[in-house]
């Protein structure tokens, strides 16, 4: 036999039920979960925090951070996306190998100019780190077919227009080819 305080902890179950007498929705304790007829599965109304069908695992979670973290540089470039009508995307997932789940989130994505701008700390200049990047950029390359450009912190802070100058070159360059053929 239960104790009275054993009784007043445990949660108390609600069943409702439409018309027909079909269960519909579920509530026990603070959870509620509800029947979705067209799907024929339970749903929990909590939503899964930085989860995606499309993205597997941390990977939203590691982008939220990274946008919560941004360096200077970043958010310089990002600023002058902003005031020059750029359209881009910063930290933006990119799945690499989908059999795999692989991803890469790249600093900036230029959709439009099909340009994937990544700008690299201190830490970029070590050998290992070097050979990484190299590695991350062909696969980058070679999955998505976007250009990827790396300019450096300092090069961003000291002279911030040439990334507006390399985007602008590079958007000339796609306007000549394509009046060229």
């Amino acid at each position: 036999m239960q104790r009275q305080s054993e009784r007043q902890n445990t949660p108390k179950t609600v069943v409702r039920r439409d018309r027909r007498g079909n269960i519909k929705r579920i509530t026990t304790g603070t959870k509620e979960y509800t029947f979705n007829e067209r799907t024929k599965t339970w749903k929990s109304p909590e939503p899964k925090k930085y989860q995606s069908k499309k993205y597997p695992g941390r990977s939203k979670k590691h982008q939220h951070d990274l946008r919560l973290h941004a360096t200077k540089a970043e958010l310089l470039v990002c600023k002058i996306f902003r005031e020059t009508g750029i359209k881009h995307k910063f930290q933006h997932v990119i799945v690499t190998d989908k059999e795999s789940k692989e991803y890469s989130i790249a600093d900036f994505v230029l959709p439009a100019l099909r340009i994937i701008l990544e700008i690299d700390g201190y830490y970029h200049f070590d050998d290992f780190q070097k050979k990484i990047d190299e590695q991350r950029t062909g696969k980058l390359e070679k999955t998505t077919g976007y250009k990827v450009v790396r300019l450096t912190n300092e090069q961003v802070i000291n002279t911030p227009m040439m990334v507006v100058d390399l985007v602008y070159d590079h958007m000339k360059g796609i306007i000549q080819r394509d009046f060229n053929r």
